[in-house]
């Protein structure tokens, strides 16, 4: 094809194998990369996303569902950095969540129902979360955040549309912006 001007889309289904993340390297100017329920075999965000060669105008990223271990790097926000969508649902994520640089472009946030028996996502919300100008969708239920939630949350001021932090261990009242 002589004209491949217009967005790349690459997607995966079900019962694909792990080496399918491999791709990455390969296409350039891909923009929404969707591998939900893939099993990519216990692979990190880091190791996909967080190194040399993986396209830098991925704008959406889907891998709920998709066996992934680890923790959500920092660097992906900086190596993807017109990332607008990072869909992670129903995964095997722990650790604590990276904060947002004051560059990043995401819209929407979906760590939801992490599969970790042992260690899931725990810890506080970044502030940088509440504070982004660009987030709208936050979903982060059924893990294991602590301490109280942000009082910057304005859903009012139109910028964010939802937030899910239901099935956590939030403490305190419910902000008045929400």
């Amino acid at each position: 094809p002589a004209n491949l001007s217009s967005k790349l889309t690459f997607s995966f289904g079900l019962n694909q194998t792990h080496s399918s993340i491999d791709l990455l390297s390969v296409l350039p100017s891909l923009f929404t990369l969707s591998l939900s329920f893939a099993d990519l075999g216990g692979r990190t965000l880091k190791n996909a996303f967080c190194r040399d060669g993986v396209s830098a105008n991925l704008t959406e990223i889907s891998v709920t569902g998709a066996n992934l271990t680890g923790e959500v790097p920092s660097c992906l926000f900086q190596r993807v950095p017109k990332l607008e969508a990072l869909y992670a649902d129903s995964n095997h994520f722990g650790g604590t969540l990276p904060d947002l640089p004051m560059s990043a472009n995401l819209r929407a946030l979906h760590l939801s129902n992490q599969r970790n028996t042992t260690r899931t996502i725990s810890g506080a919300i970044p502030s940088s979360y509440a504070s982004s100008v660009t987030l709208e969708h936050l979903w982060l239920s059924g893990l294991n955040m602590t301490g109280s939630i942000p009082d910057v949350f304005n859903v009012s001021a139109g910028r964010f549309r939802d937030i899910d932090v239901s099935e956590n261990l939030l403490s305190g009242s419910i902000p008045a912006t929400l």
